[in-house]
Formats: structure tokens, C-alpha cells, sequence
């Protein structure tokens, strides 16, 4: 393609890696001409997203690691029951509940990039401009493949596609739980809190740290334990 000019080629791959993956958005060539493995490449890395702690989108190299040593895990385990191994990073222990938030993300953003990518179809562009149009907004990475390439635009998206892939910018960019949390009043989402107003107050209300149940008993004096299982109000 570069009339196998081995040090170009190095050099506009690795520009092309360090901007994607870094969510930068800058390009230095047409790269939706390139073969497909290298295109495939570089829409992982879209995936990916950046590192922990960067305010670049979409899902983040230290959360696929974690998924990915988990997935290790368990099939190590149904190969040795009896073995007993922590998920590590960087030497520290991962806590149960960050992989149980993880997956919960994880679960999250699949559902929401499937929603985004139903609703800019409507467009009936290419299979490939649909699904990186979506994936690099999410990731707000910038340019994607198809019509949104390096030397194409937005342009020729529906007005109600480009306030979804605006949307689908923010979310990427906030990773989804403050939008949401943001929307809950809009959507209804209802949560304990909001309910507690609605419990008989003449009765004793018991609710388990780790559940949303609720129940009511008559109302005993009871001391007080600071080690107690259950939240009394």
C-alpha cells in the first residue's frame, strides 16, 4: 500500500494507535483503506478505550483486564474446585464488590450500545458506518469507518441521529452512572428512599442492608447494636 515503505507505515500505525487509544481524534491518513486486520485493530482499540483514571470514553483498559482475569478464574476453578485465588492488579487485591460494579457497567454499556446502534439504523447507511459511527462517539474517539472515515463527516446523519450520537458522547465521556442519575427523575426511577414516606409510621420498618425488601412488625423496644444485620427507621 505504501510501496512497502516499512518506516512509513510504522509511523502512520502508530499514530493512528496513539490517537485512537487516546481518544485525541486526529488522523494522519485514510485509514478505512487499510486491510481489515489492521482495521479490526484499530476498532478493539476504540472499544478498549484508554487507561484508568483518563477522560477518554468507552470501556477502559484496566476494566477488560479485570474481566479477563476473571473469565481466567473461574475456568480455573471449575478445573480445581478447591482453589482459592484472588483477582490482583498492579499487586493489590481487587475487591469482590469493584468486579460485581464492573460486570454491572460492563452489562450497562453493551445494553446501551445496542440501543444506540437500533437507533442510528434508521439512517440505513453501511453496517460498518452505522456500528463505528455509534462505537466512536461512545469512545469519543472522533473519525470511525465508512461514511465517518478520516475524509468523511457527520454531515449526511439525520438531525435526530446526530442528537443521539451527541448523546452517546456524553454518556462515553461521564461513563453512563451520572447520566443515568442525571435521567432517573425524567424516567421514573424509583428507588427505597422514595418509598420510605409510603410505610405505616405506627409499626417497626426493617430492611436488610443488601436487599430492597421491606417489612413491617409491631414495635418492641429494642437496644440498640452497632453490629446489627438490619436498619431500623
Amino acid at each position: 500500500m505504501y510501496n512497502f515503505d516499512v518506516f512509513k507505515a510504522i509511523r502512520l500505525a502508530s499514530f493512528q494507535v496513539g490517537s485512537i487509544i487516546t481518544t485525541t481524534g486526529y488522523s494522519s491518513c485514510d485509514y478505512s483503506v487499510w486491510p481489515q486486520l489492521s482495521k479490526m485493530i484499530l476498532f478493539f482499540l476504540t472499544v478498549c478505550g484508554a487507561s484508568a483514571g483518563s477522560t477518554g470514553g468507552c470501556f477502559k483498559v484496566s476494566r477488560l483486564l479485570i474481566i479477563v482475569k476473571m473469565i481466567k478464574l473461574d475456568i480455573q476453578k471449575l478445573l480445581h474446585p478447591q482453589k482459592v485465588e484472588a483477582i490482583t492488579i498492579d499487586g493489590k487485591v481487587v475487591d469482590t464488590e469493584v468486579i460485581h460494579q464492573i460486570m454491572a457497567y460492563f452489562c450497562s454499556f453493551i445494553s446501551i450500545v445496542g440501543v444506540l446502534l437500533f437507533l442510528v439504523s434508521f439512517n440505513n447507511f453501511d453496517f460498518e458506518t452505522t456500528v463505528t459511527s455509534v462505537t466512536t462517539c461512545i469512545g469519543n474517539v472522533g473519525p470511525g469507518y465508512g461514511l465517518c472515515s478520516p475524509t468523511g463527516n457527520f454531515s449526511m446523519f439525520l438531525d435526530f441521529s446526530k442528537i443521539v450520537l451527541s448523546f452517546a458522547m456524553l454518556i462515553g465521556r461521564l461513563e453512563i452512572y451520572p447520566i443515568i442519575i442525571f435521567l432517573a427523575p425524567i424516567l421514573n426511577i424509583r428507588s427505597v428512599s422514595k418509598n420510605i414516606h409510603k410505610l405505616n409510621p405506627f409499626v417497626c420498618h426493617r430492611r436488610k442492608p443488601t436487599t430492597f425488601r421491606w417489612w413491617e412488625e409491631p414495635c418492641e423496644p429494642l437496644a440498640i447494636n452497632p453490629d446489627s444485620q438490619y436498619t431500623f427507621v
